[in-house]
C-alpha cells in the first residue's frame, strides 16, 4: 500500500473555528480522534499533524496552518514526511478534503479529476501536487448569500450546523475506508447512493 496524506483545508486560530471554510480542519480532528490521535504543531513549517501505520501503509493526518489560499505550499514537506517525493513515480496518494458552495450543506462527493472550482485553497493544492494521486473529498456547506468570502468565512447556525456536521461525519467515515485500503470506486457507489 503507498503512504497516504489526508490533508483538510481550513484556517488557523479560533476566529475560524466552525466557519464553513474550515469543515477540512473538522474531518481531520475527528479522524484523528477515531484513530487515537491528535494533531499537533510541528516545527519550522505550518502544519499540524499526526501520523499513523494501516495495513503496511504510512498515514499522515494533516491541517495546514498557512491560511487556505497557501494550503498546498505545505505539500512537498508532507510527501517528505511519508518518504517520498513530489516528482516519485512511487509517490503517495494525496486525499484533500474541503468546503464546496455548490453542494448542498452536508452532501459528501469525492473527485478524481476535474479543477479547483474556484477554491482557492484546491487551486494551491493542485499548483504544488507534483505527481502525487489526488482524490477530493467535498463537503457541501451550501450556495452564498451574499459576498462569497463573508458567506465561507460565516458560522452556520440552526439546521444548517447540523447538517454540516452530519457531512463532517460521513467524510471522516468515507476516509477511514479510504485509509483502510477499501476500493474507492465502491465507496464512490456507496457514499452516492446513501446521500
Amino acid at each position: 500500500m503507498c503512504p497516504i496524506i489526508v490533508m483538510g483545508l481550513g484556517n488557523p486560530g479560533d476566529s475560524y473555528q466552525w466557519t464553513r471554510h474550515n469543515v477540512g480542519f473538522h474531518v481531520i480532528d475527528e479522524l484523528a480522534g477515531f484513530f487515537g490521535l491528535s494533531c499537533k504543531k510541528r516545527k519550522f513549517v505550518p502544519l499540524a499533524a499526526a501520523e499513523l501505520s494501516q495495513e503496511g501503509g504510512k498515514v499522515l493526518l494533516a491541517k495546514p496552518l498557512s491560511f487556505m489560499n497557501n494550503s498546498g505550499q505545505v505539500i512537498k514537506h508532507l510527501a517528505k514526511l511519508v518518504g517520498t517525493s513530489l516528482d516519485s513515480e512511487q509517490g503517495a496518494r494525496l486525499v484533500v478534503i474541503c468546503d464546496n458552495v455548490d453542494l448542498e450543506t452536508g452532501v459528501v462527493r469525492i473527485r478524481k479529476e476535474g479543477g479547483a472550482g474556484g477554491h482557492n485553497g484546491m487551486r494551491s493544492v493542485l499548483q504544488n501536487k507534483g505527481s502525487l494521486q489526488l482524490i477530493k473529498v467535498y463537503i457541501g456547506v451550501g450556495k452564498a448569500q451574499g459576498a462569497m468570502d463573508k458567506y465561507v468565512l460565516s458560522r452556520p447556525k440552526g439546521d444548517d450546523l447540523e447538517a454540516m456536521k452530519v457531512g463532517i461525519a460521513v467524510a471522516r467515515d468515507v476516509l477511514i475506508r479510504i485509509i483502510r485500503g477499501e476500493d474507492l470506486e465502491k465507496i464512490i457507489g456507496d457514499l452516492h447512493a446513501g446521500q
